[in-house]
Parts: structure tokens; C-alpha cells; sequence
């Protein structure tokens, strides 16, 4: 199940497209070099994430991972930096989550 990614190539057009579309509003121009860079380092922390998550889950049979087990991961990798802002994010999702359903239902 622990699966490295070996193409690519569709992810790393659609992350380019996103990381330009970040990046436009930072009133800074960058090459295209430092925009693949970029998305070279995303494609690769990514692949980190799901292989630390994967390898837990084998080991406890698990097939869903929460949004916490995936801020723990971040911790393991040295994202310490990021977790509270990731975390309130996290509560701003769920909060935007709870009245769609509630204007569903």
C-alpha cells in the first residue's frame, strides 16, 4: 500500500497552475525555475505525508486517516511551525462545513 508516486507529471501541471496562481498575488515576480522548484518541494512533502500515514495505517489495518493523525504526522516531519495554523484552519473548515449542512438539512 506504501506506493512512492513515479509520474509526475499530471500533479506537477496541476500544482504549477496552483502555485502561480498563489504566487501572482504576492507582488512578486518569480522565474519559472523557482515555480517547478517549488512545485518539486510540494509533490515531495506531499509524498513524505502520505508515506509516514501510509506506514502507520499498515501497521494498525487503518483505511481513514483524521485530520489530527494528519497534523501529527506534520509534527513528526518538523512542521511544528505550521501546526497551529494548520490546526485553525482546520476549525475554520469544520465551522464552514457544520452551516453548509445545516442549510442542507
Amino acid at each position: 500500500m506504501n506506493k512512492k508516486i513515479t509520474n509526475y507529471k499530471y500533479l506537477r501541471k496541476n500544482f504549477e497552475k496552483i502555485i502561480k496562481n498563489i504566487l501572482y498575488y504576492s507582488n512578486v515576480n518569480f522565474s519559472s525555475k523557482s515555480v517547478r522548484f517549488l512545485t518539486e518541494i510540494c509533490l515531495k512533502i506531499l509524498e513524505e505525508i502520505s508515506s509516514k500515514i501510509g506506514s502507520l495505517y499498515e501497521k494498525n489495518l487503518k483505511k481513514t486517516v483524521s485530520e489530527d493523525e494528519v497534523l501529527l504526522v506534520f509534527s513528526e516531519l518538523g512542521f511544528d511551525k505550521y501546526i497551529i495554523e494548520i490546526g485553525e484552519e482546520k476549525d475554520r473548515i469544520e465551522s464552514e462545513n457544520k452551516k453548509l449542512e445545516n442549510i442542507i438539512f
